[in-house]
């Protein structure tokens, strides 16, 4: 983690969320992204690029994002 916490994660294209709702973020290639994207509420923030991680909320949603896990880890 950064020396520098911040409070909003950037989740690209100049949307964020609030790290203190921040439960996960998954890999769209784990086995169980899919019933994610299904299961709860999507907010999409890919601005209609592929989708490259989920963040999951702690209010039952979850952003899709077309920023890498390892990036957004590197964010926060």
């Amino acid at each position: 983690m950064s020396k520098n916490k911040s409070s909003v994660l950037n989740v690209g294209f100049n949307n964020f969320i609030p790290v203190s709702k921040l439960v996960a973020v998954v890999d769209t290639e784990s086995n169980d992204a899919s019933l994610l994207i299904e299961k709860y509420k999507k907010i999409d923030a890919t601005q209609n690029r592929k989708v490259k991680s989920i963040v999951i909320m702690d209010n039952d949603q979850v952003v899709l994002s077309a920023v890498s896990v390892k990036t957004l880890l590197k964010r926060i």
